[in-house]
């Protein structure tokens, strides 16, 4: 299970690698001094062996600091590609939401329209239904009104 970064443990390495590098540079810097001092005198034996195992001490030194912070740093970074990797599913799993919602709302507002032409259609039709059935009776009145004078 990754721990959150602002858990104590996952700082302490860092602590530790920053106290490391630290030492390392102070080191290095101390050779680099003695190098380039101009009272320097030429090196014996011993001085070379001494700084050789110096720079041993901290390529050792180096490569156990990157041993304890690697797996720290990869799962960091397969947290992080994790994280990206639901974000992209939330985010499809959002557009394809989006999509059925602009579908469901095309259908109803087409449903809308084809009602409110039929209802047109209907009530056209209504019309013309009760003009035709006005006329009608109007005609029957026009003939029962005939029919009664010729009688």
């Amino acid at each position: 299970m990754a721990q959150q970064p602002e858990s104590p443990r996952l700082s302490l390495p860092k602590n530790q690698a920053m106290i490391q590098n630290h030492r390392i540079q102070r080191e290095v810097d101390n050779i680099r001094w003695y190098f380039q001092s101009l009272t320097t005198i030429t090196p014996t034996l011993n001085d070379i062996v001494n700084y050789l195992n110096i720079f041993s001490d901290a390529d050792n030194r180096l490569e156990r600091l990157v041993l304890k912070i690697y797996p720290w740093a990869n799962a960091r970074a397969i947290n992080a590609e994790n994280q990206i990797a639901d974000s992209q599913t939330q985010l499809a799993t959002l557009q394809n939401d989006y999509d059925l919602l602009y579908q469901a709302y095309r259908v109803h507002k087409l449903n809308y329209y084809l009602l409110k032409a039929t209802c047109i259609e209907k009530n056209k039709r209504i019309s013309e239904l009760l003009q035709e059935k006005f006329l009608l009776r109007l005609l029957n009145r026009q003939f029962q009104i005939q029919a009664q004078q010729n009688s």
